[in-house]
């Protein structure tokens, strides 16, 4: 999934919810068409989806805590 010269870098924040995420990371893929990064921070989630984006080749960063929503997007 991670482009290696990205056109544009996709940050998201999550907490769990790993059959959003999938569903997220399908239609991410179909319907972007410049090449991108996705770049997830993954706070603290429970349910495996840290390693789920890991496997599709997003990059991961791993919060010990739920935190909140500008502090993950400077984290990205």
């Amino acid at each position: 999934m991670n482009h290696p010269n990205p056109t544009i870098s996709i940050v998201t924040a999550v907490h769990n919810q790993l059959e959003v995420n999938r569903w997220y990371v399908e239609h991410l893929q179909r319907q972007t068409r410049l090449p991108f990064e996705l770049i997830v921070i993954d706070n603290a989630s429970t349910d495996g989806s840290g390693d789920y984006f890991e496997s599709v080749g997003a990059r991961v960063i791993r919060n010990s805590a739920n935190y909140s929503y500008p502090y993950t997007q400077n984290q990205g």
